[in-house]
């Protein structure tokens, strides 16, 4: 899988999720709160945690620039 995608299967998930989330802040005003349970984490800190690491922004910051 690592050599398939340059990602071993957790990172390649939570890729996922991230863009995800990414597409329902572009195109929705739901709460980062609903946003996290919709692409399946259960710990809100922990994705926001993991969407600032993949993407650089904070999901306000993002949804500012992007929507």
């Amino acid at each position: 899988f690592l050599k398939a995608t340059g990602y071993n299967p957790n990172q390649y998930l939570q890729r996922l999720r991230v863009q995800r989330a990414c597409d329902y802040l572009e195109s929705t005003q739901h709460s980062f709160e609903w946003i996290a349970n919709q692409v399946g984490y259960e710990d809100i800190s922990a994705c926001r945690k993991v969407f600032i690491n993949t993407v650089g922004l904070t999901p306000r910051e993002f949804r500012k620039r992007f929507s």
